[in-house]
């Protein structure tokens, strides 16, 4: 594995090659779901990223190898209302994308970013971190459930 650095984003800077990697996961998402858009939503998502993130106390990182953004990662703070959920665990980290850019996958970037976020979450006192994914997206499945994840409530759906 090459060295990678994973540190906050930085904007405009690294907007760019973040919209860059959100086009490359709009593409393989649909691919898999018939409702994503593609690539050309990757703008649009972006700005709307952005502005989710700084309203909901959250980070944006990037994991850079070489000087050039090989992935990034971003989540948010949310806090569960309600008192059927005990107090410790009402407020976590949730991940709402990751992304590594198609040459530099299978080197561990995606693992890295998501230790980190794993790691601020915890230094922020969160009682634990979340993150959705496609019923179809295999290959993330099975890294997430590798890195100790596992279904917490399944969300079902029917075409119309």
């Amino acid at each position: 594995m090459s060295d990678i650095l994973i540190r906050n984003a930085v904007f405009p800077a690294d907007g760019e090659a973040v919209t860059g990697l959100i086009g490359e996961l709009n593409d393989a998402e649909s691919q898999i779901e018939p409702n994503r858009a593609d690539a050309s939503a990757a703008a649009a998502h972006f700005g709307w990223l952005r502005d989710h993130v700084e309203r909901h106390d959250g980070e944006w990182l990037v994991a850079e190898q070489q000087g050039w953004i090989a992935g990034f990662g971003c989540y948010i703070v949310e806090e569960a209302n309600g008192a059927y959920i005990r107090p410790a665990f009402r407020r976590y980290a949730m991940i709402l994308d990751v992304s590594v850019t198609a040459d530099a996958r299978g080197q561990g970037i995606g693992r890295q970013l998501i230790q980190e976020i794993e790691d601020r979450a915890g230094e922020r006192r969160l009682g634990e971190v979340r993150l959705g994914v496609l019923g179809g997206n295999a290959n993330a499945i099975r890294l997430y459930e590798e890195l100790g994840y596992g279904d917490y409530e399944r969300v079902m759906r029917k075409l119309l």
